[in-house]
């Protein structure tokens, strides 16, 4: 899935023997490519996205010819356990960490800027995917672009497992971040920012916070805030998880 992180195109009983597992998904993925023959043919196959406590037992697909790629941690914040409200995170963090992340919530609060939980609809459906743009645009790497309305239909399909926060400048929103949660996990998904506004206050880093709210009134124990912007999230308190992909070359 070109569009999500982690690994969610496989799933293994638990009685199955993991290496055994990883045999079979290189079965089927040669017999996928045997059979797009009919219509073209599949020059480059990925296996993503693979964290470091996982990785040994996929070290078989190197027999079916897959080479071993590792790319940019994932930035994860562990709890540790269920947490009831945000300042039980705040008290957990050192004076100085706490300290930034007070004086970032003040800015935001004092430019007369207000955070809230969406409900989206068409018209802030349209707002989000447009900040998007923003940043998706500005990508090194850009697989796929989500069209209008994915958001929206996210929010219809699985309410109890998807939310939006937002910040917004009277009606006007200038910022917003998806959230997923993923059984005792909440995957920090995509980000949407006005990089205007975002240049004279901390837009970025206020939903970074957003994010461990959600993540705290979903019960999730872990946030999973992605590669990119390391410094940032580790000054919440996330430590580099390494994470590795499959990729096997036709040529």
């Amino acid at each position: 899935n070109l569009v999500s992180s982690g690994l969610h195109g496989v799933g293994m009983a638990p009685n199955i023997d993991a290496q055994m597992g990883w045999r079979i998904v290189a079965e089927v993925l040669y017999k996928i490519r045997r059979v797009e023959k009919l219509v073209g043919k599949i020059d480059f196959v990925m296996v993503k996205d693979i964290k470091k406590d996982k990785l040994k037992p996929s070290e078989v697909l190197e027999r079916f010819s897959y080479r071993r790629i590792q790319t940019d941690p994932d930035m994860v914040l562990d709890f540790g356990q269920p947490l009831s409200c945000f300042d039980d995170y705040l008290a957990g963090l050192t004076s100085k960490y706490r300290g930034r992340i007070n004086k970032i919530i003040k800015t935001i609060d004092q430019a007369g800027l207000t955070c809230e939980k969406l409900t989206l609809d068409k018209q802030s459906d349209q707002q989000a995917h447009q900040l998007y743009l923003q940043v998706e645009s500005k990508a090194a790497t850009r697989l796929a672009t989500l069209p209008v309305g994915y958001f929206l239909e996210l929010q219809k399909s699985m309410p109890q497992w998807f939310c939006c926060y937002g910040i917004k400048k009277q009606d006007e929103l200038i910022g917003f971040v998806s959230i997923i949660k993923d059984q005792q996990d909440a995957i920090a998904y995509y980000v949407g920012l006005d990089y205007k506004v975002n240049k004279d206050l901390p837009i970025y880093f206020r939903l970074l916070q957003l994010v461990i709210q959600s993540a705290i009134e979903l019960g999730c124990t872990r946030v999973l805030f992605g590669r990119t912007a390391l410094e940032p999230k580790a000054s919440l308190g996330a430590k580099p998880v390494e994470e590795f992909v499959w990729a096997r070359h036709r040529v």
